[in-house]
């Protein structure tokens, strides 16, 4: 009968030796389970930014580009006077670059065309030439426009004769006539004729007369 309690006693020392194994093992770090690895695959439509160059670089380039032609014409030009009557006579120059200076132009050997115009003269459009000498001169006279004569008399409806050819009655206006000088003489009945020069100005000008008739 005496027995039962020494059992008993021994259940109790095994379970609280568990108890306190259990405690132990509750107290250990666990290592975390390793990590997988995941090949890499590049994105299909991934753009990279692109740097655009700073706008001072092309400005730089282009004056280099804008200094190199200035120099390359200033080397191959050739001087050339154009020396027009009139002097005060406008000069237009085509078919090619030029730089025109005080006294000459500056331009490079080939062919030019030229437009020369003065106010009172024809225009005209001449080729020039222009070869490899360093310098050359070319000269041009411009051609008067013809003037206008008007003539009035008193009395009036005189006969009027310019150059031996009758040009009608007064008060007359004789148009487009050269410059230079020319013969004029009016007629009329019971009154003595008159005879003198007139020097036409030209340039389109209108030179106007009266006379009075004795």
């Amino acid at each position: 009968m005496s027995s039962f309690p020494t059992t008993g006693g021994q259940r109790s020392t095994s379970d609280d030796t568990d108890t306190a194994g259990g405690g132990q093992n509750s107290g250990v770090e666990r290592e975390p389970p390793p990590i997988a690895p995941i090949d890499f695959v590049p994105a299909q439509n991934a753009s990279v930014p692109r740097r655009l160059p700073g706008l001072f670089p092309l400005l730089l380039l282009c004056a280099l580009v804008l200094i190199g032609l200035a120099l390359w014409f200033l080397i191959t030009a050739r001087a050339v006077t154009i020396v027009v009557d009139p002097p005060n006579a406008n000069i237009d120059i085509s078919g090619g670059p030029s730089l025109s200076l005080s006294e000459h132009v500056l331009l490079r050997p080939g062919a030019y065309q030229l437009h020369i115009s003065a106010e009172g003269y024809r225009p005209v459009e001449i080729a020039l030439q222009v070869s490899k000498a360093d310098r050359q001169q070319h000269q041009i006279e411009l051609e008067i426009l013809p003037g206008h004569l008007e003539i009035k008399t008193v009395p009036p409806n005189a006969s009027v004769i310019l150059d031996g050819s009758e040009q009608g009655t007064t008060p007359l206006t004789i148009n487009d006539l050269e410059a230079g000088r020319h013969d004029l003489e009016i007629r009329a009945e019971r009154y003595l004729p008159v005879t003198e020069q007139i020097d036409i100005e030209g340039r389109d000008q209108i030179q106007a007369h009266e006379y009075q008739l004795a």
